[in-house]
């Protein structure tokens, strides 16, 4: 038998040997061979070969194992030719482990090689491969596959079929359909060169932590041709949908449920005008405007026709196009139109809440433009909010003059969260105003839990756009500010907009620029790292996000499935030490004021003990309400999440005197303020009395079918009282009376209605209420003046059986 006497070769032909073993034994049997069956293969040494080890220097026992007994030479650093070394489990298990580092660390190869190198000569682990290619499974075979692309760019697809079955263990047994998200976007690799990748990534609905790279394009700018570069993903579509996918031996359907771009990526598959072309709008047949040295898109209150699918199919609008139709328009049972989401990340966030920051800071007309205090008063507001915000936001609020460098997160956080709070004293009555229905309506689209007041939400945004052009000019309303007028139709179609948003995949391309080692073949690099991935990826799929818990603030409040506030004072092993929070409540019945433990109040009822002796131990004690020593009783809270039982005592001293807790009274200024001498109207003084330029926003509708009508409070607008209104005395007497029927919906800010703690203020249509069930939430939502909702009370006083509510 020849000898092997290359080092690479054994270590390979070990290598050969141990996969042998690991196809024809299980997992758990790999390698965990007793010490008897050891003895098999290294007999026992005799006390004299004992003696001769020792003796001869050259000669080392290295013992890794208590089941395994190994004999090196140290000065050769190799096990002789004609015996192989003995691997333990634990030794097998450690190079597996080791396997993985350089992808989960991003560690480059050559110092993986530095670091096997240490430990196989110098700590003598001769078990150890020499080179990092071994542990990777990679080798150093050439990447095949490359297809040529115009203009001299280059492209490697690694297949959607194989980007599924990589995360088939999260698909549902119980679906028959996988939905599929795709993003298409440029990506710049250096800012010394115009080289980019074009990649082509998709995610598995929902899941969109799960991003998986599809196609590749490099080149030094983006493909020629659309149709060329989307060739091999529209062929493996096809085929999918046609046959179907076989996971666990069941045939899934899968469906391309939307493709999301920015407006450039976006003009550039689809062939049509860009951004700034007149006919650049995607769903609608809004022609733009030349005004002041830019395309705009002033606000038509009529609107326009919709785009559809057919129409794009035989170019009927020819001015929209640039080129062909796309070889996306092949795939059967789409909608080319809506299958292009608006994605609120370039539109929204990139878009419009940059654009009113810019206007606010320099390029909007004197008169909009805020003065530089004003700028300096943002920035420290928003520094000031830095200790104050959670991990769960991804950034830390930055001041507003690097607002050039701001990422989407940072214009989505500004919108959502600290704009309505720090702009609020800082902007004019209108521009704020303006900016809230902006906010507003995001919000709502962002919720799951908002479904029904999506209708408001579009109303908002069309009072937004309307009211644009005459606050700041209609030159300045862009392609991105007229989008908005379409991103109801998203909802109604994927539900909330982060599921059809390109915040995944964009989060997803600083992976990819992680994989470049070098400037040399970038695509060949990527190719290589991501197959690295596979081999050596261990799947952990989590069905929710962990939230790390600390005591650290402000990351030590959470928020418990009954709905309390919770702040963490201390982690004693596996056991959380919170402080119990206080609530003080306000019986109805005798008027009496006391503390209680939260818990024990739950939607306009307390619990109380039965025993008047038991009252302070329970108390104290903190004791779980039950049916046999606690009654229910009608009360209010005053105050809720108090964290301590001696700070709601000294509040309730007031609570009994006024029946009434308001935050302001803890902070009062003992000093006594000087009077202040005033030669001239302040400037807030004077903005107030200029006369508002906007209308009042569309106000809110919303009828809740759960609602109690036994139970409605509406307060009195002129006495700021709140009074009860008794419903079937009011449905006999309106029946009886010649009052008008009552055929409008209103909401206004000082209407409440006794439903839960986390219901939204609403009123009832009484007419509606008796005699229909609404079928469609855009029934639900209606507008009237604010005079005549004052007038609507008038006339209710003389017909309301008023009960004053102390």
């Amino acid at each position: 038998m020849m000898k092997v006497t290359n080092s690479r070769a054994k270590r390979r032909k070990i290598q050969k040997e141990l996969d042998v073993l690991n196809y024809e034994w299980p997992r758990d049997h790999e390698f965990s061979s007793s010490f008897r069956d050891v003895q098999e293969i290294v007999p026992p040494m005799s006390s004299n070969q004992n003696s001769h080890i020792e003796s001869n220097p050259e000669i080392q026992i290295i013992s890794h194992d208590s089941n395994s007994l190994c004999i090196l030479n140290s000065e050769k650093n190799s096990v002789d030719s004609n015996t192989d070394p003995i691997i333990t489990n634990s030794m097998y298990k450690s190079v597996l482990e080791i396997g993985p580092l350089p992808i989960d660390s991003n560690i480059p190869q050559n110092a993986i090689n530095k670091l096997l190198s240490i430990l196989k000569y110098k700590a003598h682990l001769n078990y150890l491969p020499k080179d990092c290619r071994t542990l990777l499974h990679s080798g150093s075979k050439k990447v095949l596959n490359l297809r040529e692309v115009d203009p001299n760019g280059i492209y490697f697809h690694f297949g959607l079929r194989e980007g599924i079955l990589r995360y088939s263990s999260i698909i549902f047994s119980q679906n028959n359909i996988i939905k599929i998200a795709i993003g298409i976007d440029g990506l710049p690799l250096t800012k010394s060169s115009s080289a980019q990748f074009w990649p082509i990534l998709a995610y598995i609905l929902p899941h969109r932590n799960h991003v998986f790279p599809v196609g590749i394009f490099y080149g030094f700018s983006k493909p020629k041709d659309s149709n060329d570069f989307l060739k091999d993903l529209v062929s493996e579509i096809l085929e999918l949908t046609h046959t179907g996918i076989n996971i666990n031996n069941e045939t899934k359907v899968v469906v391309i449920e939307v493709i999301c771009c920015d407006a450039p990526a976006k003009s550039f598959v689809l062939g049509v005008k860009g951004h700034a072309g007149f006919h650049s709008c995607t769903r609608c047949t809004h022609e733009g405007e030349y005004f002041k040295h830019r395309i705009c898109f002033p606000y038509t209150e009529n609107g326009n026709e919709q785009r559809k699918h057919e129409d794009y199919i035989s170019m009927k609008n020819e001015e929209h196009h640039v080129t062909g139709i796309s070889c996306l328009a092949l795939i059967p049972n789409i909608d080319i139109v809506s299958l292009f989401s608006m994605d609120y990340m370039h539109l929204v966030c990139l878009g419009v809440m940059r654009k009113l920051l810019n206007i606010w800071l320099n390029k909007g007309s004197t008169d909009i433009r805020l003065p530089s205090w004003k700028i300096k008063k943002i920035t420290t507001s928003l520094l000031q909010l830095k200790k104050c915000v959670t991990n769960d936001f991804a950034r830390k609020p930055r001041g507003i003059e690097e607002v050039a460098r701001w990422k989407a997160t940072e214009f989505r956080q500004f919108l959502l969260y600290s704009g309505p709070v720090i702009l609020k004293n800082i902007l004019s009555k209108d521009c704020y105003q303006h900016f809230l229905t902006l906010s507003i309506s995001i919000r709502i689209m962002l919720s799951l839990d908002h479904s029904n007041y999506l209708h408001y939400a579009n109303q908002l945004l069309h009072y937004f756009v309307k009211y644009f052009q005459e606050l700041y000019g209609s030159h300045l309303i862009s392609h991105n500010v007229h989008g908005l007028l379409h991103l109801a139709d998203d909802y109604l179609k994927h539900g909330p907009l982060d599921n059809c948003s390109a915040f995944p995949f964009e989060n997803y391309m600083k992976n990819l620029k992680g994989m470049l080692r070098k400037h040399e073949k970038p695509l060949q690099q990527v190719v290589k790292r991501y197959e690295e991935q596979i081999k050596c990826e261990n799947l952990k799929l989590n069905g929710f996000k962990n939230n790390m818990l600390c005591t650290n603030e402000p990351n030590c409040f959470c928020l418990t499935y009954d709905g309390y506030v919770v702040k963490i004072t201390d982690i004693i092993g596996g056991t959380i030490v919170g402080r119990k929070m206080w609530t003080i409540v306000c019986f109805e019945s005798d008027n009496s004021v006391d503390v209680v433990p939260d818990f024990w109040y739950n939607d306009g009822s307390c619990s109380w003990p039965k025993k008047n002796l038991n009252v302070k131990k329970f108390i104290n004690r903190r004791i779980s309400p039950n049916e046999i020593e606690f009654d229910n009783y009608s009360a209010r809270a005053l105050s809720k999440n108090i964290a301590s039982f001696s700070e709601a005592r000294t509040k309730i001293l007031r609570a009994q005197e006024t029946s009434e807790l308001s935050s302001n009274d803890d902070d009062k200024n003992t000093r006594k303020t000087r009077r202040k001498i005033c030669w001239s109207p302040s400037d807030d003084e004077s903005s107030s009395l200029k006369k508002s330029k906007l209308p009042t926003p569309p106000n809110l509708i919303q009828i809740d079918d759960d609602l109690n009508l036994e139970d409605i409070e509406v307060y009195d607008l002129d006495m700021n009282k709140s009074i009860s209104i008794q419903t079937q005395e009011i449905f006999s007497q309106n029946s009886s009376s010649n009052h008008s029927e009552l055929n409008a919906n209103y909401y206004d800010s000082t209407i409440k209605i006794n439903k839960s703690a986390q219901s939204t203020p609403q009123i009832l249509h009484t007419s509606q209420v008796l005699h229909e069930t609404p079928q469609n939430t855009d029934s639900y939502l209606s507008t009237i003046d604010i005079s005549d909702i004052k007038n609507e009370l008038k006339d209710f006083k003389q017909i309301v059986n008023r009960n004053q509510v102390t």
